[in-house]
C-alpha cells in the first residue's frame, strides 16, 4: 500500500519540481497532453476594426492601467457567468496592454473541479476564447487532479486525513527498516557480508548490468536533482568497494 502511495506521490510530486517538471513539460507537450490555456491576444481584432488601432491603443491602454475600478470587474465577472463559469472561487485578471483581453478563471479544485476559463474583451466584452475542464485531454486532467491530490484539496479534509496517515506510515516503515537491520547486523569480519552495491551490480549478469546502466541513465537525466545525488552516492560507494577489495588482498590467508 505504501509502495502505491510513493509513486502517487513521486509522479504528482514531479509534475511541479523545478527541475525534473520541465522534463516533464516537454514529454506532455510532445505528446499532446498540455493543459489547454486561453488566447488573451486580442490586437488581430483591434487592427482589423480600426487601420489606426496601433496607435491608439498605446494611450488608451496606458490610460485603461491607471483606471480600472470595481464595476470593471463586476462586468467581466457578469459575462463570465454567463458563459458558464460559476464557480465560488474564481481569479480575475485584468490586461496588461491594450492587445490583450481580461481572464476569469475558476480555481475551484476540490472534487468536481472546476477550473474553466474565459478571455473576455475589455472594450466590447465579447468572450475571444474559453476553455472547459470538461474537454481536456485525459493526462491533462489526470495531472491537474494528481497535483490536487498532492496538496489535499481534491478530497478537503478526507485528502488531508489521508496525507497525514500515509506520512505517519512511511515514518514508521522508516523505522522499523532500520529496527531490522539493527537486528540483523552483520558480525565483525574479514570480509563483511553487508556488500557495496559494486558487489551487487558485479554479480548480475550482462544484460541485467547493461538495463540498470539504462534506467540509472535514464531516470537521472529526467531528474537531475536525483541524477547529482545518485553520482555522489555511486562515488561513495565505489571508493568503499576500492578499500573492501585493497583490505582483501592484504588479509592474511587463513588456514
Amino acid at each position: 500500500v505504501l509502495l502505491a502511495g510513493l509513486l502517487l506521490f513521486s509522479a504528482t510530486g514531479l509534475t511541479w519540481s523545478q527541475y525534473a517538471g520541465g522534463n516533464v513539460d516537454k514529454l506532455r507537450a510532445a505528446l499532446g497532453w498540455m493543459t489547454p490555456q486561453v488566447n488573451t491576444a486580442i490586437a488581430g481584432e483591434a487592427a482589423a476594426a480600426d487601420p489606426h488601432a496601433e496607435h491608439h491603443g498605446h494611450h488608451h491602454g496606458a490610460m485603461a492601467a491607471h483606471a480600472l475600478n470595481s464595476a470593471d470587474f463586476d462586468r467581466v465577472m457578469a459575462v463570465a457567468q454567463q458563459n458558464g463559469l460559476h464557480a465560488g472561487l474564481v481569479e480575475i485578471r485584468p490586461p496588461r496592454s491594450s492587445n490583450q483581453a481580461w481572464t476569469v478563471t475558476e480555481i475551484d479544485r476540490r472534487w468536481p473541479t472546476q477550473v474553466d476559463a474565459v478571455a473576455i474583451n475589455g472594450e466590447t466584452l465579447q468572450v475571444i476564447d474559453q476553455t472547459d475542464f470538461t474537454q481536456f485531454p485525459l493526462m491533462a486532467k489526470l495531472t491537474r487532479w494528481g497535483v490536487d491530490f498532492h496538496m489535499g484539496v481534491l478530497f478537503g479534509l478526507i485528502n488531508q486525513l489521508a496525507l497525514v496517515g500515509f506520512g505517519a506510515a512511511l515514518c514508521v516503515l522508516i523505522v522499523m527498516g532500520y529496527r531490522q537491520w539493527w537486528l540483523r547486523r552483520p558480525a565483525a569480519a574479514a570480509k563483511n557480508p553487508a556488500q557495496t552495491l559494486c558487489d551487487a551490480w558485479l554479480q548480475l549478469s550482462i544484460i541485467g548490468r547493461g538495463c540498470v546502466l539504462v534506467i540509472t541513465a535514464a531516470a537521472g537525466y529526467a531528474m537531475p536533482v536525483m541524477g547529482f545525488s545518485m553520482l555522489l552516492f555511486l562515488l561513495i560507494d565505489v571508493i568503499r568497494w576500492k578499500r573492501a577489495q585493497r583490505r582483501q588482498a592484504t588479509a592474511p590467508a587463513v588456514s
